[in-house]
C-alpha cells in the first residue's frame, strides 16, 4: 500500500477515489488551509463561536486555526509514502486578523458565519493573487520545504494541478466559484505553481485547459474544478506511475 497525505482540496481527494485500485492508502487528510495559515498559528486567540453540523467543517476550521499542517505531517513521519498537494484552497485568500496572525478565508468558514465574524471585526482580507499574497505565500514556501526537507518527506511530494475547465463535457460553461472564473484563475494559478517548482522543486502533474472538462453533474455540484472521470483517471496514472519510480 502506498501511505498517501493529503494537503490541499476535493481535487487531490475527489482523485484519490481512482487511487484505490492502484494500492494507494489514504493516512490524512488536511483541507481548506491555506499555506499562509498553515505557518501562522493562532490558538492563543480564541477561535470565534459558529455553528455548523458538519464534524469534518469543525475539523477543518479548528484545524486550520491552530496551523494543524506542520505537527499533522511530523505525527506521521515514517509512515508516509507520498503527500498530494494541491493549490486550489488558496482561491479564497486568507483573513488577517489584528494580531498580524492569517486564517483561511474558505467555504467552510463562510457556510458558517465565521468569515461575516472576522469581517465585522475588522479582519482584513488578503485576496489570492494579490502581491501581498504572492509576498506571504512565497515565504511561507520556504518553510514548507524546509519542512519536508526535515521529515524526510520531499522526495515524496507531488503537485496536483490541473487547469480549471471552462466548460463541462455536456457543452455547457462552468460557474465562476466566488466570483473566480476559470478564465481568470488558471493565469493566476500558473504562477503560483511556477514558484512551487522554483521554491520547493518537487514534481508538479498538469493537465492542460485544452484536457479538462468539468462534470456537469459531480456530487459536489458543477464547478471549474469538480472534473469528469477522465480528468482523475489521468492524474490518478500520472500521481501512480510518479509514486512507482520513486519506490524503484
Amino acid at each position: 500500500m502506498i501511505r498517501t497525505f493529503i494537503y490541499g482540496s476535493c481535487v487531490s481527494r475527489d482523485t484519490f477515489e481512482f487511487l484505490r485500485q492502484h494500492g494507494f492508502e489514504l493516512s490524512a487528510y488536511v483541507a481548506r488551509q491555506s499555506l499562509l495559515s498553515a505557518y501562522s498559528r493562532v490558538d492563543e486567540e480564541r477561535l470565534p463561536r459558529f455553528e455548523t453540523s458538519s464534524s469534518f467543517q469543525r475539523r477543518m476550521i479548528e484545524g486550520d486555526w491552530t496551523s494543524s499542517l506542520p505537527r499533522a505531517l511530523a505525527r506521521l513521519r515514517g509512515r508516509v509514502d507520498l503527500v498530494l498537494w494541491d493549490l486550489c484552497d488558496e482561491r479564497l485568500g486568507v483573513r488577517r486578523l489584528a494580531s498580524g496572525h492569517y486564517v483561511t478565508r474558505s467555504v467552510d468558514t463562510i457556510a458558517t458565519g465565521l468569515d461575516a465574524q472576522l469581517h465585522e471585526q475588522g479582519a482584513e482580507l488578503v485576496t489570492f493573487g494579490s502581491p501581498q499574497h504572492r509576498r506571504h505565500f512565497t515565504a511561507r514556501l520556504r518553510r514548507f520545504r524546509q519542512r519536508l526537507d526535515e521529515l524526510e518527506l520531499l522526495d515524496r511530494t507531488l503537485v496536483l494541478a490541473p487547469a480549471w475547465a471552462s466548460r463541462c463535457g455536456d457543452g455547457t460553461p462552468t460557474p465562476s466559484s466566488f466570483g473566480l472564473s476559470a478564465k481568470d484563475a488558471n493565469p493566476l494559478f500558473a504562477d503560483y505553481h511556477q514558484e512551487v517548482e522554483e521554491i520547493v522543486g518537487t514534481p508538479i502533474i498538469r493537465v492542460g485547459e485544452d484536457l479538462v472538462e468539468a462534470a456537469a453533474h459531480h456530487r459536489w455540484g458543477k464547478a471549474p474544478f469538480h472534473y469528469s472521470d477522465d480528468v482523475y483517471i489521468r492524474l490518478a496514472d500520472e500521481i501512480s506511475r510518479h509514486a512507482t519510480a520513486a519506490d524503484a
